[in-house]
């Protein structure tokens, strides 16, 4: 799923069948087309691209991708245990490849229009 932030750029963020987002985008991009490309950059090399792993003090771990040595996805969100984010981690480079990307792209406080029959595969 694309989304333009009030300031004019324009994430993506990986979403599951059941609404739950996996990744972020670790920056904005100026429109959706660039947005798009770099969603199928992520989808090309998410199979062989590093993740890296960070703990803050508090314990919580996350995971970031690189691609020629720039962070191109983010978790979500901090998790608990090492394991938890590896398992995470584990799923986003099994299922970008095949994620579909919804050609709507919301704004601020847009809610995306339901579809009759979406499937539960991950859309971006």
């Amino acid at each position: 799923m694309r989304y333009r932030t009030a300031d004019g750029l324009v994430f993506w963020r990986f979403l599951t069948g059941n609404h739950r987002i996996v990744a972020i985008s670790p920056k904005g991009y100026p429109d959706a087309e660039e947005t798009a490309n770099a969603i199928r950059t992520v989808q090309a090399c998410s199979p062989a691209a590093p993740i890296d792993f960070s703990s803050d003090r508090g314990g919580m771990w996350t995971w970031s991708m690189r691609v020629d040595g720039k962070i191109v996805a983010t978790s979500a969100h901090p998790y608990g245990r090492r394991r938890e984010v590896d398992s995470a981690a584990a799923r986003f480079r099994l299922l970008a490849p095949t994620a579909v990307i919804d050609e709507w792209v919301g704004g601020r406080g847009d809610q995306r229009p339901r579809r009759r029959g979406e499937s539960s595969v991950m859309r971006v």
